[in-house]
């Protein structure tokens, strides 16, 4: 069973996924002194039964980000929200799937994120930072969002044409 690494593009930024080492004194020690990936992430898709209305799904996930950061920056002046996050993986050709290559698992914005002060073993020793924790709701969270009285319209496209797009979209997961 293969067990792809994510990649993370938060803000257009791509997050380093590389776990912590643990040193000979047992300690977890960040490899990179950029942000990071802390723990797993973790993904809810939008329902548990066939009976309920589907919510936006939503992943979440821990970063630690070196002081001075960009995270709390953007909390302060109010920008944190509707930031874009795109998760995916590559699958290797080795691996025998039919479409090898890249992978889209989420892709979404951001619609909450708290920071807190956080000092932690770095490469290059005890690093101050922040503890980002993110979570973000997929597209289709921003239809509720949008004002149809200010003129807000869908695309004008034929119900062929849709649907044929939507086809072509969906290909590669072998549906």
């Amino acid at each position: 069973m293969p067990n792809p690494q994510p990649r993370i593009i938060l803000d257009g930024a791509f997050l380093s996924c590389a776990p912590a080492v643990v040193n000979a004194t047992g300690e977890k020690v960040f490899a990179l002194d950029r942000p990071t990936l802390v723990d797993d992430l973790a993904i809810v898709w939008g329902r548990e039964d066939q009976w309920t209305q589907p919510d936006p799904a939503v992943v979440t996930f821990k970063l630690w980000e070196p002081y001075p950061g960009t995270w709390l920056t953007k909390i302060v002046n109010d920008t944190a929200m509707r930031r874009g996050v795109n998760i995916v993986y590559t699958e290797p050709a080795s691996a025998g799937g039919q479409y090898p290559g890249d992978k889209s698992i989420f892709q979404g914005f951001t619609t909450n994120v708290d920071v807190v002060w956080s000092v932690q073993r770095t490469g290059a020793g005890q690093t101050a930072g922040w503890m980002v924790t993110i979570q973000a709701a997929d597209r289709s969270a921003t239809l509720g969002q949008l004002n149809w009285a200010a003129g807000n319209v869908l695309p004008a496209e034929t119900m062929q044409n849709r649907a044929v797009k939507l086809r072509n979209q969906g290909a590669p997961a072998g549906i």
